[in-house]
């Protein structure tokens, strides 16, 4: 019986430790992508200045 309660907790951890491991890659790669759009975003910003000048 302690053993199948064992098995449980073990089962659980594992289950948290993976939604909170997908959910950090997730964050991780949304953070990425605006980044990346910032970093576009300025160097349009930055050439449209040129074209003007």
């Amino acid at each position: 019986m302690a053993n199948r309660k064992q098995q449980r907790a073990r089962a659980e951890r594992r289950h948290i430790q993976t939604e909170i491991n997908r959910r950090l890659f997730r964050a991780t790669r949304v953070a990425q992508i605006m980044h990346i759009n910032m970093l576009h975003e300025r160097t349009h910003a930055l050439s449209n200045r040129y074209c003007a000048a």
